[in-house]
């Protein structure tokens, strides 16, 4: 994975023909134990929902705002 880049990571898959998740401990391992984010705080976003009903949109929507957060931070002023 690369650093900066800001991505949605898929840490919990639903089994549908179990009706229950499993937690993908290798990727959130991958992710939480990386040096650059070791000591970050953590945000776990889950959304779920019907068929075209603005999952994605949310999804793009969050990582827009945090791009935009991070770029007015380094600007110079």
């Amino acid at each position: 994975w690369a650093v900066g880049v800001a991505r949605p990571v898929q840490i919990v898959t639903a089994n549908e023909d179990e009706h229950s998740f499993t937690l993908q401990e290798e990727a959130l391992e991958r992710l939480l134990l990386q040096e650059e984010v070791q000591d970050l705080h953590v945000v776990v976003v889950s959304v779920a929902g019907a068929f075209r009903k603005g999952k994605s949109f949310l999804l793009d929507f969050m990582l827009r705002y945090m791009y935009k957060q991070v770029n007015c931070h380094l600007k110079p002023w």
